[in-house]
């Protein structure tokens, strides 16, 4: 079995019944191969946007769990950023479901405070390894980004292909009407 590449695979993959369903309720035909199915929720999500994200979320495996942490941390020892550090929390799993829901901007944000913090405090383990798992997650989501872009310019050809596309079929056409005009030519003059 393939291993799920990011969140919306994983979601797919540990419950591809209930997406199945959503892509049929949203009038679709669900394919029936796993990364099909990936690619199709992933198309699925680029029209119809945040609200069939937020049917998708609704199935997420760990969902349960992650509101848990989220009602936990409405009650947390915040940081500038407004989310919880490992160094308060102590527990990794939490700490990284935090750093999952953080925005890009707020996420760069804390690992430059973080940074800063390591200047300040050297040779604090803990917070040399917060500093990693946040930029394990910055790294994580900028390999997202380029292989969402990547799928994207596969999906859309560029101008270039397009501009070869039509100079092929009007070379395609001139060659025709030269062929269709000699052969015309040679009958009346035969």
């Amino acid at each position: 079995m393939k291993r799920p590449q990011n969140r919306i695979d994983y979601i797919v993959y540990n419950n591809p019944q209930a997406v199945s369903q959503l892509l049929h309720e949203a009038g679709y035909e669900p394919p029936k191969k796993l990364s099909e199915l990936c690619q199709a929720t992933k198309l699925l999500i680029k029209k119809q946007g945040r609200a069939f994200i937020e049917k998708l979320v609704r199935l997420h495996p760990d969902r349960k769990a992650i509101l848990q942490v989220e009602d936990q941390k409405k009650d947390c020892g915040c940081m500038a950023c407004g989310h919880q550090s490992f160094e308060l929390t102590g527990d990794k799993g939490t700490f990284l479901d935090h750093l999952m829901n953080m925005g890009s901007i707020d996420l760069e944000r804390y690992y430059k405070n973080l940074n800063e913090k390591v200047k300040e405090q050297p040779g604090d383990k803990q917070l040399e390894e917060e500093v990693q798992m946040v930029w394990n997650e910055l790294r994580q989501r900028k390999k997202q980004g380029a292989a969402l872009a990547a799928e994207e310019a596969e999906e859309k050809p560029g101008l270039f292909h397009f501009a070869n596309d039509i100079l092929v079929a009007l070379g395609l056409a001139i060659l025709a009407g030269v062929l269709i005009g000699t052969s015309l030519q040679t009958k009346a003059h035969g």
